[in-house]
């Protein structure tokens, strides 16, 4: 998959591709051990040095950590269960 993505050829492009799937999957997995599997995937066309290597990482880890507060995470489901009735 990593080749896959970065044949694509647009920096910017595999790196919002890898923020959605992070993101996306990250909705429903952890979001610490999904950073260990998003971020080797962004190698191969970091190595090419045509985008921030920081920035991407720094991009990824906030969209897969930004929707910790989905009820479908277990952070979310946490903040809707615990909120007080208003009856």
């Amino acid at each position: 998959m990593a080749h896959g993505v970065s044949s694509l050829g647009m920096p910017l492009l595999v790196a919002l591709l890898l923020c959605f799937t992070g993101a996306i999957v990250s909705a429903f997995a952890s979001s610490t051990a999904l950073l260990g599997a998003i971020i080797p995937l962004a190698v191969p066309f970091l190595l090419h040095g045509h985008i921030s290597a920081v920035g991407v990482v720094a991009a990824i880890a906030i969209s897969t950590t930004i929707v910790d507060t989905s009820p479908f995470s277990t952070n979310g489901a946490l903040v809707v269960a615990s909120a007080p009735d208003d009856r």
